[in-house]
């Protein structure tokens, strides 16, 4: 895979992993070298893909809090699709938007213990803000070297109709044709305001994957493969201005 014979590394590692060879320490070598292999940039965000869970939960962003990745192969399908993924915490802003205490209501329950108190709405809403400190990005870098005929627009609605109350379209990589989509729904989840998605979908050539790794492969068929690539990323909406930081850091590796 190194010497640039890609395609059929991975043929040759695939069918290892189908037969059973499946000891924890192969799989990861594997999956780390596809990446590694198709993936260009060096970028914190991308290298992070490849980093060991920590033991404890981070609240820097340059650092997961868990990275997982999986192999799928469809027997109708030529080669394996590959998804990894990179969970990272955040903590929120404060907004402390406090309408004050209302006609009839005191601060006692403020000092009370928490589970005798009985407390007003307002100072629910600051309990709120003062406990609910952080939340979790997932971003996830999709390969598929299957699916690479149909628009990426159709690739993406296939998988993301009717999962959303309202989209927006971005503007990221427009050299390569992208489809970028900003998604957001209404969420009953504890501790949420709503639900923020943003999908990237774009097609890269193999050959071009490689020259961008300063590679030379040689003139060959498979370098005009296509890899259709997703970058997406999910999170609370209290934290998008930071998942949207964190997207534009792994684009930055195409």
């Amino acid at each position: 895979m190194e010497s640039g014979r890609v395609l059929e590394g991975i043929r040759e590692l695939d069918s290892l992993r189908v037969a059973g060879f499946s000891t924890p320490v192969f799989l990861s070598d594997y999956s780390h070298q596809v990446f590694r292999v198709i993936i260009p940039g060096s970028s914190d965000s991308t290298t992070a893909f490849l980093l060991s869970t920590p033991s404890e939960a981070q609240t820097d962003s340059v650092f997961p809090d868990r990275v997982s990745w999986r192999v799928t192969t469809n027997t109708a399908a030529k080669f394996p699709d590959f998804q990894y993924t990179a969970a990272f915490t955040y903590r929120k802003p404060y907004k402390l938007v406090f309408p004050g205490l209302g006609f009839g209501t005191s601060g006692g329950g403020l000092l009370s213990v928490p589970e005798a108190a009985k407390h007003s709405p307002a100072e629910a809403i600051l309990l709120k803000e003062f406990v609910d400190r952080t939340d979790v990005a997932d971003c996830m870098v999709c390969v598929d070297l299957n699916d690479t005929k149909s628009s990426a627009m159709d690739y993406l609605a296939k998988r993301i109709s009717g999962m959303y109350d309202s989209i927006q379209t971005g503007n990221d990589l427009a050299r390569y044709h992208a489809v970028s989509l900003r998604c957001y729904r209404r969420s009953w989840v504890y501790g949420r305001d709503g639900d923020f998605a943003a999908f990237v979908v774009f097609d890269r050539a193999l050959g071009d994957l490689l020259r961008a790794r300063g590679l030379r492969p040689q003139a060959r068929s498979d370098m005009a493969q296509r890899i259709r690539f997703t970058v997406a990323i999910r999170s609370g909406i209290d934290i998008q201005a930071f998942s949207e930081a964190k997207l534009q850091s792994v684009l930055r590796a195409f």
